[in-house]
């Protein structure tokens, strides 16, 4: 089909577009389950968007990908509507240690994390205050764990990891504002963003910056897990 021409009632055209892309930091989680389940949601939003998979290879830390596409829809298009699917529906999640408050290791499994996108309505001013308040705690959270970073580096030439913040931040008033997990997910992506920048200079780039503190104005993105929400009729 690749090599096919296809017609609406105003255009002629044939037009495949490689693309290459890749999990988060390059981690190979594209494995197994992930893999056939990755397979899945693709061929769904592929057809969902009237694209044609020409050739597809999953590595498990990349793929690439060659689709039909209609001259309506552009390249820049197309990779947008990939993680569309993912935010609306299903997520997959890289396989990730889970630690509890005082930062020991409980498990260690592949996580996939079912999601419900859902519309706010109606939204009061005193929760609208609240999630506020929460997405700037979470900054505030993001920016003390750096500094923390920063300081222990300097003095001892060695940056704490995840576990370690957990112990030390654990009474931090920032950290006892936001529910616990949602306080853990913020010192998770330091710790990732972390170990992406120590990979980068690894291979040699020496240009290659710490974590930045985030504005002061910025809310952060929060993560709520179990029961943080109620719906209706629940």
């Amino acid at each position: 089909m690749g090599q096919e021409y296809r017609r609406t009632t105003t255009t002629v055209s044939l037009i495949n577009y490689h693309f290459v892309f890749c999990p988060r930091y390059r981690r190979k989680v594209l494995v197994k389950d992930v893999d056939r389940r990755f397979r899945e949601i693709l061929q769904e939003v592929c057809d969902e968007h009237k694209l044609i998979i020409v050739a597809l290879e999953v590595m498990p830390d990349h793929v690439q990908l060659l689709v039909n596409a209609l001259s309506s829809i552009s390249p820049s298009d197309i990779i947008d509507t990939l993680p569309d699917k993912r935010q609306g529906g299903e997520k997959l999640k890289r396989k990730k240690k889970k630690y509890d408050e005082s930062g020991q290791l409980i498990r260690e499994e592949p996580d996939q994390l079912l999601t419900a996108k859902a519309k706010i309505v109606k939204l009061s001013d005193q929760a609208a205050l609240l999630l506020g308040l929460a997405g700037y705690a979470a900054t505030k959270m993001w920016n003390v764990a750096n500094y923390e970073r920063r300081v222990v580096w300097q003095e001892t030439g060695q940056i704490p990891g995840f576990p370690d913040q957990c112990k030390t931040l654990k009474t931090n008033r920032w950290y006892k504002l936001l529910p616990s997990q949602t306080a853990q997910e913020v010192l998770a992506e330091l710790d990732d963003s972390y170990r992406s920048w120590y990979s980068h200079r690894k291979n040699g780039d020496l240009l290659a910056k710490p974590p930045g503190f985030r504005k002061k104005d910025t809310l952060s993105t929060l993560t709520f897990k179990q029961n943080a929400f109620g719906m209706p009729g629940e």
